[in-house]
């Protein structure tokens, strides 16, 4: 039961966060499009949130697949103990897979979402 409430907050979190970033994006450039007086205002919102949500999943995949780079961050501190150095390294690659996994998840929600809306108005446009 908390597994299924745990994933159901995720999944919660990772639709409102794409909203917010499809909301936003397709603000900013209905503004852009206002002041530059263009044409076909919705297909530019429906590229640019493609293209977003493109590049939240390259990101998320580069982020899957290069490990962090501890060694750099550890030979900056002073003091270092190699005790905890594979402690640390293996929390340092938790947390940059998990990023990789949300970026991963705001990504194809994103498509997901902005692909819905376009055919949807695409529908209602038409018929």
């Amino acid at each position: 039961m908390d597994e299924q409430n745990n994933l159901l907050k995720r999944v919660l979190r990772t639709l409102t966060l794409s909203l917010i970033i499809i909301t936003i994006v397709s603000v900013l450039i209905l503004l852009y499009a206002l002041i530059t007086e263009r044409q076909q205002i919705l297909g530019l919102i429906f590229r640019a949130n493609y293209v977003l949500a493109s590049l939240l999943i390259v990101t998320g995949v580069l982020n899957l697949l290069f490990p962090s780079r501890i060694a750099a961050r550890m030979k900056k501190s002073k003091l270092i103990d190699h005790s905890t150095y594979a402690d640390v390294q293996q929390e340092e690659r938790e947390k940059k897979q998990a990023t990789g996994n949300n970026l991963l998840y705001l990504g194809i929600t994103g498509i997901l979402i902005t692909g819905i809306a376009e055919v949807i108005i695409w529908l209602a446009l038409v018929y």
